[in-house]
């Protein structure tokens, strides 16, 4: 084989030089990373897809946060020590219900309509999606 031999690929080590501050256990302000610093992000001027502020992505979005802690305490009745305890059911219990309820029903009747077009009568089955 004529030409050039492939040479094997070596390891090159750069060294960085000036501030090497370790980025372990930091995680980054605008994106959640823990690889790089808060003020070297590309991401610090993004415009966040849950509140519309500047700065920080959906992902770790301080509004997203307090409003997934609101739903959960909301979804819950808290009892007061001296309350006695009923067999209520709750908005989550009857969703999972009627999921499971759902594969016992039987699917209803097609709707049909008749449509006269030029005179002649055609019958057609209504997609209800």
């Amino acid at each position: 084989m004529k030409g050039k031999k492939s040479k094997p690929y070596k390891s090159v080590k750069k060294h960085v030089s000036g501030n090497t501050k370790s980025h372990r256990g930091n995680k980054c302000v605008h994106c959640g990373w823990s690889n790089h610093d808060s003020k070297e992000c590309r991401f610090k001027s993004a415009v966040c897809h849950a509140c519309s502020v500047h700065g920080h992505l959906a992902s770790i979005c301080p509004s997203k946060k307090n409003k997934a802690e609101k739903k959960i305490f909301s979804e819950h009745k808290f009892l007061k020590s001296d309350e006695e305890v009923t067999n209520e059911v709750f908005l989550s219990d009857s969703f999972f219900y009627t999921l499971d309820d759902s594969y016992s029903c039987r699917s209803p009747d097609p709707i049909k309509i008749d449509l006269s077009i030029n005179s002649k009568i055609y019958s057609f089955e209504l997609d209800t999606g």
